[in-house]
């Protein structure tokens, strides 16, 4: 683990600062060549000149349903793994998983997140 945190302290933090710094250096003003071949300040996209109306979410985008979808994941699969917890201490048994645990509960909570992210986008 040590030789891990070594590798990306020694490899990848002086690379990411390499790069911000060639990026903030050769940073310059936007310009995109127009059809006559004229560097032109402006946005490479067209823009219509009358407004559209936005249509309306449908059910499932609103902000109720996307709430019981972030909190129906973690909160259906962690029982499952604090069953075996409870079941170990009223078994006399040892459970020896709690790393496990932590681990299962730390991927659910970012998988959750990716997940609402990608269903907002």
């Amino acid at each position: 683990m040590m030789e891990l945190f070594l590798l990306w302290t020694l490899i990848a933090v002086p690379l990411l600062v390499l790069g911000g710094i060639i990026g903030k250096s050769s940073k310059g003003e936007f310009e995109a060549i127009s059809k006559s071949g004229k560097a032109e300040l402006h946005a490479p996209l067209h823009i219509a000149k009358s407004p559209r109306e936005i249509p309306p979410l449908p059910w499932y985008r609103r902000a109720l349903p996307q709430i019981a979808v972030a909190g129906l994941l973690p909160f259906s699969l962690l029982p499952v793994e604090l069953n075996f917890v409870i079941s170990s201490v009223w078994g006399h048994g040892i459970y020896i998983a709690y790393k496990i645990l932590l681990i299962v509960s730390l991927f659910l909570q970012a998988d959750n997140k990716k997940l609402i992210t990608y269903v907002f986008l």
